[in-house]
């Protein structure tokens, strides 16, 4: 295995020669070695470098050794001003200094995370824009390095170290006192520059400081510190969210990094240092220059525009490029991917706050991180070591890689396994120790590639890291575009962003005949100018309703005869001719089309036997129909104030019919009579429409038949009633607490029943015209999920704007969205499934797909724990 490995890196060399013929980059980086007293461990062996006669400064100097009696690596002067000479605290304490500078850096850009959803709302963005504002860091932070490491490499570490920790803390202070989105992404990128800078001049600090055998330790140290930084961001930040505000989680990092700086100011030295004969032979640089960053630490070497691209010319190494690529991956799906889209997935599958979604992210990363390290740092020295003392000293730097196997196994199991809870909707632990995994696999292999890189090339270790640093950012950057809206793409199941949903069924979509528009038109009820215009869509079925339909992922619309139809006729021959007609209207549209079209039977309800006689006609005789729809109570009498309601016993022989047939019955609003109008309504006729008249009649209605024992009577029928309910859900809890046995003893429902007892089984409802996140979540917690089912009430209704609120707004898992957006419609409707519309059940990796889910996750108000125990509760 290390032979094959060996043979494939390198190919370094063959590129080396070639470019020695053409005079191209890779040339210059080997000839970093021949003017520095680097051995080059990975072509001579023990004995070979003892005989080496050593040039220049170094010459008549005996090889040093480590305590396993092999070479040092890189071989230490006699200055002891030179870093590898420091005592051990000196470089212990600069390391965890470089390493706070590269954790702050994280920090400040992850704090923010489980803030998103106040921070949208103060910027009147969506969450998907607000997310790019940690986007925009990440990019800028890639390229940092690729800007600044060249001014490193010749004026120093520290100053850059210095200024970029300056400008994060003005940049993060800015950043909390902003008011506008394009302020706020201006200041985050400026940000992003001076807190990328250390992710990519750090593992150069280390080689400075560090032997070639102690750098997995003291690497994955620095890489345990750059990681962690994002990870204990969402913990920290949920709280500042919970306790202060948003603008808190810029302030903070603000605060400390201001902190940092004072520390880094007089505490920091200088870790660059020349070992060329020229600079040997040159006074050394003083304290006070060190500390004013005055001058150059290797006064012979010119900034030239060639060194801005001396990062790119090591992508021309396959030892750089391919663990770069794989640590650009790794670091995108095994971290960012978490961190981004957190906000989204826990508030939208668990209904957690700010705060929970930070420990719940934060908690698994950074302990995954720091478990990691301690099986990736030490144990890949180790490797080395073992490998090096089997052939008798000789190292060769693919030795290190074989500590990474572990990471390639457990880094996308974690991701699977995450992906997989929250698909199945575990508990919270489930995906809690998918991420947990995912980031122990991630620090085992950032640690081994940044010590592997950094032993192929360590006088290159600046431009490594910064290629290292720009792979991580440059592919984390687009995360923040794509996994909210193609996260089941992806692979691992991060369907639970819900995006826009196909195959919606759509239920209680009105329509009519120009003879109903003749006695009931009701273009009087909407503004002036726009009556045309609805009693057009209300005629219009294979036109623009099929377009939009098409536009917004609309699979199946059931039609219905508008209200109040059949139920707005007095007179029972009139009634009944105009249900027949309006029926084998229904029939005609729908087969035109019938894998997009249903329809509702509709029925005069003056003669139940004659409805019963209608009801069959139209299942057994006709196609297209899945269901009937009555718009409330059938009007009758000469002066038509009198209402006819269908639970008194008369209407059991139409009941027995649909049970029989298992015809769902609608049953829809409709205006009152002439009388009630005049008594009630009259004075403020705003409010007798579908604003809040409609609901407080059906709802009765509905009432009336439940407790009339109608359901117990006949158990395969089944109820549907829309608009989210007409206000039941919300007052469920004082129907089932005031229908007190005692009180009415002879209440002909079953004894041993609630109201919401039927709900669920025989009774549902739909969202026709009630497009409230807050209201679904109450009927899903009052009734359960599997009791409500997807309309819009078109044309009364925009269908693009039900779909929108349904599609980018609903925050329930993806399992409850297909079921309510198409699956329940299939098991209330049956008849969906067969011919002509032969509906199937789908799952939600059928429906799913590319979309933008804008909402807010949480509301304000919808929590875990308290949904589960009225769910419990009410069950």
């Amino acid at each position: 295995m290390i032979g094959s490995l060996q043979v494939f890196f390198k190919l370094d060399d063959m590129m080396d020669l070639k470019a020695a013929d053409t005079g191209a980059a890779p040339e210059a980086v080997h000839k970093e070695f021949s003017t520095s007293n680097e051995i080059d461990r990975l072509h001579m062996t023990k004995a070979e470098i003892e005989g080496l006669q050593l040039s220049g400064n170094v010459q008549e100097e005996n090889i040093k050794l480590d305590q396993h009696g092999m070479p040092l690596i890189p071989q230490p002067t006699a200055d002891p001003l030179d870093p590898l000479n420091w005592p051990s605290w000196l470089k212990f304490m600069t390391l965890i200094q470089i390493s706070l500078i590269a954790c702050f850096g994280l920090l400040g850009a992850a704090l923010i995370t489980p803030a998103f959803v106040p921070l949208s709302k103060f910027l009147h963005e969506s969450l998907v824009g607000t997310a790019y504002v940690t986007s925009v860091f990440i990019l800028f932070a890639g390229a940092s390095p690729l800007l600044l490491n060249p001014f490193a490499n010749i004026y120093g570490r520290r100053p850059v170290y210095i200024l970029c920790t300056l400008l994060s803390v003005a940049t993060a202070a800015g950043s909390g006192a902003s008011k506008k989105y394009a302020t706020i992404l201006t200041l985050r990128a400026l940000n992003g520059i001076g807190g990328g800078a250390p992710g990519g001049l750090g593992s150069a600090t280390v080689c400075d400081l560090y032997f070639q055998h102690e750098r997995g330790l003291y690497m994955g140290i620095f890489t345990v510190f750059l990681t962690n930084g994002g990870h204990i961001a969402p913990i920290i930040g949920g709280f500042v969210e919970k306790n202060l505000t948003w603008h808190w989680c810029f302030y903070l990092p603000a605060i400390m990094t201001g902190a940092l700086f004072l520390t880094l100011l007089f505490c920091l030295p200088e870790t660059l240092y020349s070992r060329s004969p020229e600079a040997m032979s040159r006074p050394r640089r003083t304290w006070k220059q060190n500390f004013l960053m005055r001058g150059k630490i290797h006064p012979t070497r010119k900034l030239r525009a060639v060194d801005f691209i001396r990062p790119l010319q090591m992508l021309a190494y396959p030892s750089v490029t391919i663990p770069a690529l794989y640590y650009a991956v790794s670091f995108a799906f095994g971290s960012i991917l978490f961190i981004i889209s957190s906000a989204n997935i826990f508030g939208k599958v668990y209904y957690f706050q700010p705060y929970q979604t930070g420990m719940l992210l934060g908690i698994p990363l950074t302990f995954g991180t720091a478990l990691g390290e301690l099986v990736s740092g030490g144990f890949s020295d180790w490797v080395m070591y073992r490998y090096a003392k089997s052939r008798g000293g000789h190292i060769v730097a693919e030795d290190r890689l074989m500590a990474i196997w572990p990471a390639l196994i457990i880094l996308p199991a974690g991701i699977i396994i995450e992906g997989v809870c929250i698909e199945k909707e575990t508990h919270w632990i489930g995906p809690g120790l998918g991420i947990g995994i995912a980031s122990f696999g991630l620090q085992i292999a950032t640690t081994v590639i940044y010590a592997y890189t950094a032993d192929c090339y360590k006088p290159q270790s600046a431009e490594i890291g910064a290629v290292l640093n720009a792979g991580r950012n440059f592919m984390s950057f687009p995360v923040g575009f794509y996994a909210i809206r193609l996260g089941d793409k992806i692979g691992f199941h991060w369907a639970w962003l819900f995006e826009a949903m196909l195959g919606k069924i759509a239920l209680e979509e009105c329509w009519t005949i120009p003879e109903e528009l003749e006695r009931n038109n009701p273009a009087k009820f909407v503004p002036s100018g726009t009556g045309d215009l609805l009693t057009n869509n209300l005629l219009d079925v294979h036109g623009q309703r099929l377009q939009q339909m098409n536009e917004n992922g609309v699979e199946l619309m059931v039609l219905s005869f508008n209200a109040a139809g059949v139920q707005g006729i007095a007179n029972q021959t009139e009634a009944e001719a105009q249900a027949t007609l309006a029926n084998d209207r229904l029939e005609a549209e729908v087969l035109k089309n019938p894998t997009r079209f249903a329809a509702f039977v509709a029925l005069s309800m003056h003669d139940p036997q004659q409805a019963a006689n209608e009801l069959t006609r139209c299942w057994t005789q006709k196609s297209g129909f899945v269901g009937v729809l009555l718009n409330d109570f059938q009007s009758s009498g000469p002066d038509e104030n009198t209402m006819l309601f269908y639970d008194h016993p008369r209407y059991d022989v139409f009941w027995k019919v649909a049970n029989d047939l298992e015809a769902p019955v609608y049953l829809h609003p409709r205006l009152p009579t002439p009388l009630i109008h005049e008594q009630m309504w009259k004075d403020r006729p705003w409010l007798n429409f579908s604003a809040l008249g409609y609901a407080d009649r059906v709802n009765m209605h509905v009432l009336g038949i439940i407790t009339a024992g109608v359901l117990d009577r006949f158990p395969k029928l089944k109820l549907i009633i829309g608009h989210m309910g007409e206000h039941i859900p919300y007052d469920m809890y004082r129907i089932d607490h005031k229908l007190d046995r005692a009180r009415f003893p002879n209440m002909p429902m079953r004894k041993d029943k609630l109201v919401r007892d039927y709900f669920g089984e025989q009774v549902f409802i739909t969202t026709s015209g009630h497009f409230s996140t807050p209201a679904l979540l109450c009927a899903m917690t009052e009734l359960g999920a599997q009791s409500v089912m997807f309309s819009i009430d078109y044309p009364f209704e925009s269908i693009p704007n039900g779909c929108v609120w349904f599609d980018e707004h609903v925050p329930i898992n993806q399992h409850d969205l297909v079921n309510i957006g198409r699956n329940n419609a299939i098991k209330v409707l049956p008849r969906l499934a067969q011919t002509p519309h032969n509906l199937v059940f789908k799952t939600p990796n059928e429906c799913l797909v590319g979309g933008l889910r804008n909402g807010n996750p949480t509301y304000g108000m919808y929590n875990e724990h308290w949904s589960k125990r009225m769910v419990k509760e009410y069950k």
